[in-house]
């Protein structure tokens, strides 16, 4: 049986800037389509991202759909943009005031 805690999964978490001045931030796991979680802040936005991925993984695991290999290394991108929709729809080349910074989660 597959431990969710054997590895991590690259994370994506992407600054959405409101009219009003504040942010949303969306999170999600490029390897694990449809897996992802929005809040104000950053994190609880990586909170439900953790609650997503246990879901995931247990309904993939439940309905034997294949699951990814998980890294070895924690590894976090944050992407601060003026058009975080684009890079969600795979348009990164096209994305207009894009900034891309990969940290260590741990």
């Amino acid at each position: 049986m597959f431990e969710p805690t054997d590895g991590y999964y690259r994370t994506v978490l992407i600054e959405e800037p409101r009219a009003s001045g504040d942010s949303t931030w969306l999170a999600h796991h490029p390897d694990l389509p449809g897996c992802n979680a929005a809040a104000k802040e950053q994190e609880d936005a990586l909170s439900g991202l953790d609650a997503a991925r246990e879901a995931w993984l247990a309904s993939a695991e439940k309905h034997g759909m294949p699951i990814p290999p998980p890294m070895d290394d924690p590894l976090i991108q944050v992407i601060y943009s003026a058009n975080p929709t684009a890079y969600l729809d795979g348009q990164k080349g096209n994305s207009t005031g894009l900034q891309s910074v990969l940290l260590p989660a741990a």
